[in-house]
């Protein structure tokens, strides 16, 4: 939830998808993901997902993936809209694998708290407006 928010400004700017449930709505949504098409210029593809902070497991929210333990181990939102700075909370998913969150509008700098993450491996944040200075020592 505090993603969710943190990357709103506390709900007032949704994303592109898949944005919590209104009152009339279910968990179902139709999603927008931003895809490289044939030629590699960039466009949406229109799916089915389920939306943030509905009833539904977060495990099953549109890109959220999941070990077999229910262990968040993948945050993939493309292109989604999503401002702000990126949340240092994330950094509390220990079994976090993967983070790409390019062609956002993501302002600041990149969290010293993601070098902590014990199995980050891969994180993709190009195509932000943020990134001023330099990439923290921390992680080298």
């Amino acid at each position: 939830a505090l993603f969710y928010f943190d990357t709103t400004n506390d709900g007032e700017t949704p994303w592109l998808s898949c944005n919590p449930p209104l009152e009339e709505e279910g968990s179902n949504c139709n999603s927008q993901v931003l895809v490289r098409q044939p030629g590699g210029s960039l466009g949406y593809i229109v799916g089915s997902d389920i939306r943030w902070l509905s009833e539904e497991h977060e495990c099953n929210f549109l890109g959220v993936t999941c070990n077999a333990f229910d262990e968040v181990t993948e945050i993939a939102l493309i292109g989604q809209e999503l401002q702000g700075t990126i949340p240092t909370e994330m950094a509390a998913f220990p079994f976090l694998e993967v983070m790409t969150l390019h062609y956002n509008k993501f302002t600041g700098t990149l969290p010293t708290e993601y070098a902590a993450i014990p199995l980050l491996r891969y994180l993709e944040v190009h195509g932000n407006s943020f990134l001023t200075g330099s990439i923290p020592d921390v992680y080298w």
